[in-house]
């Protein structure tokens, strides 16, 4: 992976996804937990990897030393090698572990399978992102993603095997007809999930606004709440974490946004961004190695750089 591309693809080349695949489809999961075992190893002591860990690393455990940052970094890469191996699973037999919901969270799943009202869903990058999103399949309406997507992204979707509900893509790096695709989904009262965690390439700096996040700012997309000012769509700020190998709901936050707001003043959506970077706060505190935005977002200029939403 050349210099500059860290960003630009996701973990693992075709053949190596379809070497776990086939292992997976002939029950033979010990051995490919095992090879993980080697691969968290090998991006642990990689140094360009190691590297892309220590933004977020820097800024949740600031009095870190080199060890207990080696350690940091290979209790990150751990849980992350373990959530990409759930979401292939669940790529090959379409069977996801979704633990029992709380409640409260409960509640809010009902209202929205009975709103009228289209609904966007706003997760980010932590915990079972890649398959937390299986969980909206209770609510009996139709699902779009809106995503940025490389041909490098070897990944693929938890959906993808062909089993379960299905989703829809609609492509991101067609900023006109994602935004025209995205009202219309909205419009009709149907789900629409994105990430309000990154800034793609395409987003103009009048769409986002920066905010503290772990002690120092971050650039944040708005285009979630514009789109609900538009449609008047309700805002899901949804956040899942993985434990003992099932998807648990951490925070769940149902709210609307202010009608026909002007996309010419980003201060206005700045309140409800604001909710969602304080949500991922509390997320990282109590699950510090559900984190997986593995680029320097501190870095403002950073945000131009980033061409895939993983």
């Amino acid at each position: 992976m050349g210099k500059g591309s860290a960003l630009q693809h996701s973990f693992g080349t075709r053949l190596q996804y379809g070497i776990f695949r086939f292992l997976v489809a002939w029950h033979c999961v010990w051995l490919a937990r095992g090879m993980i075992f080697l691969i968290i190893a090998y991006y642990t002591l990689l140094p360009g990897a190691r590297k892309r860990c220590q933004p977020y690393l820097h800024h949740r455990f600031p009095g870190a030393n080199g060890w207990q940052r080696l350690r940091h970094t290979w209790r990150l890469h751990s849980r992350f090698a373990q959530i990409l191996f759930d979401r292939l699973c669940a790529q090959v037999t379409g069977s996801v572990h979704i633990a029992q919901v709380k409640p409260e969270h409960a509640l809010i799943l009902a209202s929205l399978a009975k709103s009228t009202r289209g609904c966007i869903v706003v997760s980010g990058h932590v915990g079972a992102w890649h398959v937390g999103l299986a969980g909206l399949e209770a609510i009996n309406k139709p699902i779009s993603l809106l995503q940025f997507k490389t041909p490098g992204d070897n990944g693929g979707h938890f959906f993808e095997g062909g089993r379960g509900k299905q989703y829809s893509v609609i492509d991101a790096n067609d900023p006109v007809g994602a935004l025209v695709s995205a009202r219309s989904v909205l419009l009709r009262g149907e789900i629409l999930c994105c990430m309000g965690d990154r800034v793609t390439p395409n987003t103009p700096p009048s769409h986002t606004v920066l905010l503290p996040f772990l002690g120092a700012p971050i650039r944040v997309p708005i285009m979630p709440y514009i789109l609900a000012s538009m449609t008047n769509a309700q805002v899901l700020l949804l956040l899942t974490s993985w434990e003992d190998a099932a998807i648990h709901i951490f925070s769940a936050e149902l709210f609307s946004c202010d009608p026909n707001l002007s996309r010419k003043e980003p201060l206005l959506f700045e309140p409800y961004a604001r909710r969602f970077v304080a949500a991922m706060e509390r997320f990282v505190a109590y699950h510090p190695y559900q984190f997986f935005n593995f680029y320097n977002m501190w870095n403002d200029s950073s945000y131009s750089k980033l061409s895939s939403l993983h």
